[in-house]
Parts: structure tokens; C-alpha cells; sequence
């Protein structure tokens, strides 16, 4: 049952030991996170880029081999479906692991659980629950919004010109609002759902009641703290990959004749180096590992938060 007293005057929120708690909670137990967490999310992502890569590789195989003048598909029907049902799978894998490796890492910071079938990872009704909390967040906070600022602008576009341009502008910003607010308030339904091993949205808005501001803050300096360190990552992989990559693609060669077929073979060759393979593969290291510390962090973040607030609203889950 839950504790129902009257929500007390609560301290000022602790926005230093909110925005690392994720990153203290794990000093001692590094070692034990990367082994049970870390190693079974980063190959299973590295493994599910490699076979995006394959799918990427083969269609350019496929495009080289066809000569200049040549018409008609590019691939057969059995290798089109071939190719979906491949995408599809990589897809469909990539929300299961996603859904386990977040549900992990929050099992860790709630009960300092590392049990799990692979490492720490579980696939079970944990990882579909989290699923569908994820669907309906993303549908509340992201597309519900984007869809009312189309309605709005699509009426604005039946009224005079200067009424349509204040409207898009209005629209855009209640938009950039209307996101923030509701990413904040939901914020806390993925580690109620597992805690209390039902569908829950809305007690996330109870409970972040009074603190939005608060909230918003620790939130704004982990994704400012994680976004220098993927600025960086991308500029290193824009000198190591993407420039190289787009002198060819706009060498005068190229550029003036807009031969596919021509751009293709020019791609394999630049990706078949090997010193170029190697580099790619570094980059993608790191990027990996840079989500999952995120993870780490984000994760450690949403716990502190939501423990903070049940004690400060009396409602914490109390075992019979």
C-alpha cells in the first residue's frame, strides 16, 4: 500500500547530487556495470550496425554492377523482401535491447540488481511494459504536439497572410513548450512502471508536481553535459569520415556527370580501406559507448528524481 499523509514542506531540490547521482552510484561497481550491462548492450548494438551496414553495402554492390544506361529495378522482388524482412528484424531487435538495456540500468540504480539472461539483460513482460510506456510517451509528448501545431497552421493557411505567419510562429514555440512540459511531467513513468510492475502514465505528473522547474533544470545540464561530448565524437568522425567522403562524392569527376552508378563504385572504394574501415569502427565505438554511459547517467538522474519526490509526497511503496 501507499503512505496517503499530507504532503509535507520539502527540502530544495538537490540539483548537484540529482544531475550525478547516476555517475557516484556506480563508483565501486564500474566493473561489474560494464561487464553485466555495458558488453551485452554495446556488442549487441555493434552487431545490429553491422548488419545495417551489410544491408547499406549490398545495395551499393548492387547499384555498381548495373552498367550507365541500364533501366528497370534495381534489385529483384525476392531480394527487396529479403532486405525488409532483414531491416525489419534489425529493427524490431534494436527496440528489444533498447527496452532491456534501459530497464537494467534502472533495475541497478533501484535495487542494485544485476540478475538477467544475458549479463543483465532480461526479455520478458518487464521489456514489453517498457515498451509501451515509451510508445505513449513519445505520442503524448512528441507527436500529439507536432500534430496540433499542423492543425493550427493548416487553419491559419484559410486566413490572410500576416494571421498565417503569427500562427506558425505561435504554433512553433507552443510546440518547442508543449514537448518540454509533458517530457518533464511523463518523465518518471518508465521507473514507476517497473517499480510497481503495472501501466502507469499519470502518477509521473502527480508526483512531479511543484517541480517542473527543478526537473527541467537537472535534465537541461545531462543532456548539455552529453551533448559537448557527442559535438566532439561528431566532429572527429566529420574529419575522419564525412569529409573525405564528400571530396569524392563532389571531386569534378563526379559532381558534373551524376552517374549513380559511377558515385557507387566510388563509395565501395572508399569505404573497402581498410584504414578507413578501422577508423569507422572507432568512431562507432565510442559513440555506443557515449549512449550507454548517457544511459548510465540519464537513468541514475530519473531515479534520484523520482525517489526525492515520493518521500517528499508521502508516497512511497510500502511492502505488506
Amino acid at each position: 500500500m501507499r503512505n496517503q499523509e499530507p504532503v509535507s514542506e520539502g527540502p530544495s531540490f538537490p540539483f548537484e547530487d540529482c544531475v550525478f547521482h547516476g555517475f557516484r552510484n556506480v563508483k565501486g561497481h564500474f566493473w561489474d556495470l560494464v561487464k553485466a550491462i555495458g558488453l551485452p548492450v554495446g556488442l549487441l548494438i555493434l552487431s545490429l550496425q553491422a548488419l545495417t551496414f551489410l544491408v547499406f553495402w549490398q545495395f551499393l554492390l548492387a547499384l555498381a554492377q548495373r552498367s550507365g544506361d541500364e533501366v528497370g529495378p534495381l534489385m529483384t522482388s525476392s531480394a527487396v523482401a529479403q532486405v525488409s524482412i532483414l531491416y525489419g528484424l534489425i529493427v524490431f531487435v534494436s527496440i528489444a535491447v533498447f527496452a532491456s538495456g534501459t530497464n537494467a540500468v534502472y533495475r541497478w540504480h533501484l535495487y542494485k540488481d544485476l540478475s538477467g539472461q544475458i549479463g543483465a539483460l532480461r526479455f520478458g513482460i518487464d521489456e514489453l511494459r517498457t515498451i509501451g510506456v515509451y510508445l505513449v510517451y513519445f505520442m503524448l509528448a512528441l507527436v500529439l504536439p507536432y500534430l496540433a501545431v499542423i492543425i493550427v497552421v493548416m487553419l491559419g493557411s484559410l486566413l490572410a497572410t500576416m494571421l498565417m505567419i503569427l500562427l506558425a510562429f505561435f504554433g512553433i514555440i507552443g510546440l518547442v513548450v508543449a514537448m518540454v512540459y509533458l517530457s518533464i511531467k511523463l518523465s518518471l513513468c518508465v521507473p514507476l512502471s517497473l517499480e510497481r510492475r503495472k501501466f502507469t502514465m499519470f502518477d509521473s505528473l502527480r508526483l512531479t508536481r511543484g517541480r517542473g522547474w527543478a526537473l527541467l533544470g537537472s535534465y537541461f545540464i545531462m543532456v548539455l553535459i552529453y551533448m559537448v561530448f557527442a559535438l566532439i565524437l561528431s566532429v572527429v568522425q566529420e574529419m575522419m569520415v564525412m569529409g573525405p567522403l564528400m571530396s569524392i562524392l563532389m571531386s569534378e569527376t563526379l559532381m558534373p556527370s551524376g552517374n549513380e552508378v559511377a558515385i557507387s563504385v566510388a563509395i565501395l572504394e572508399y569505404f573497402s580501406n581498410p584504414g578507413m574501415l578501422i577508423g569507422l569502427a572507432i568512431i562507432t565505438v565510442l559513440q555506443v559507448t557515449l549512449t550507454i554511459v548517457f544511459l548510465v547517467g540519464y537513468a541514475g538522474l530519473t531515479t534520484f528524481s523520482m525517489r526525492f519526490l515520493q518521500q517528499e509526497k508521502n508516497d512511497l511503496v510500502i511492502a505488506n
